[in-house]
């Protein structure tokens, strides 16, 4: 399949760093094209689906950054075909389950509780274009060695108002990559800039999401990426909203009209003079 070169790939002229780092388009790149073959097989019954596949993916004319020159910290960088073949091989699967009738539960009519998982996990990444230079490995990089995904959604679908919500965990293995920046010297020793490959380690992330159905074909929903992060964030910003008991949570003061003149003006003097807030608001 053809990816044809981005219009910033072809003639971008910009600065990444503060440091100067540059980056130019190159008018004469040709499109990436790959090969894929795959094989696979798919399960299904009254309890769920698994649908899993082997896969072999040849990439030709990989579009990347290349550094063309470097003086101290400032680097001058280049779109550029990759000079050899990228190989890819690995499997691939998805899946989903009735977690209701799995567990023997007595759902209610229009409630429907699901398991879903879906991934990849590539046992050959081979950069070919690699080969002859002073990079030390051939590592294919920017592009992680295994991903999967694994969630759970209740929805309830016979009411007036249908709605959903789901909770998933994905989990990124190891990403092998270079950098056109020059790294400090004492934790990367021996860096060649653009060549050198560096390891980052596998992690997950945690996100939910919720849908409401307000009327046919018009669905709000909210969502929060990353809860872990966000967690943090709610701890390091709003310590007194931390480690409250539903009580308290309770008689925490709302806003009504009888301090809503109050508030405002609150809120306005606030506005005049941020001096007066805690450091903890930012």
């Amino acid at each position: 399949m053809p990816a044809a070169p981005t219009a910033t790939e072809l003639g971008s002229n910009f600065t990444t760093t503060p440091a100067g780092n540059t980056i130019f388009g190159n008018p004469g790149l040709v499109p990436e094209t790959s090969q894929q073959f795959e094989i696979g097989a798919t399960v299904t019954d009254r309890l769920g689906r698994l649908d899993v596949a082997l896969f072999q993916n040849n990439i030709h004319n990989r579009i990347r950054s290349v550094v063309t020159s470097v003086t101290g910290p400032v680097t001058i960088s280049q779109y550029q075909n990759n000079p050899g073949d990228v190989l890819m091989r690995g499997f691939e699967y998805q899946g989903d389950a009735d977690l209701g009738r799995l567990a023997g539960i007595a759902m209610r009519a229009g409630d429907k509780w699901s398991f879903f998982s879906n991934g990849h996990y590539n046992f050959t990444m081979t950069d070919f274009g690699q080969f002859g230079t002073q990079a030390n490995s051939m590592q294919a990089i920017r592009t992680y060695e295994y991903e999967a995904q694994f969630g759970t959604r209740f929805a309830r679908t016979d009411v007036d108002i249908p709605w959903n919500m789901q909770l998933t965990a994905l989990l990124r293995g190891p990403m092998y990559y270079n950098t056109e920046e020059t790294l400090n010297s004492l934790f990367y020793p021996g860096q060649i800039v653009s060549t050198t490959v560096y390891r980052k380690d596998p992690f997950w992330t945690l996100n939910w999401r919720g849908e409401v159905e307000v009327r046919k074909g018009f669905t709000l929903f909210a969502a929060i990426n990353n809860i872990k992060t966000a967690l943090s964030t709610i701890k390091t910003n709003l310590p007194f909203a931390v480690g409250l008991t539903d009580d308290e949570r309770i008689t925490l003061p709302k806003i009504n009209e009888a301090n809503r003149l109050f508030v405002s003006d609150a809120i306005n003097a606030v506005s005049n003079n941020a001096g007066m807030l805690p450091a903890y608001f930012t």
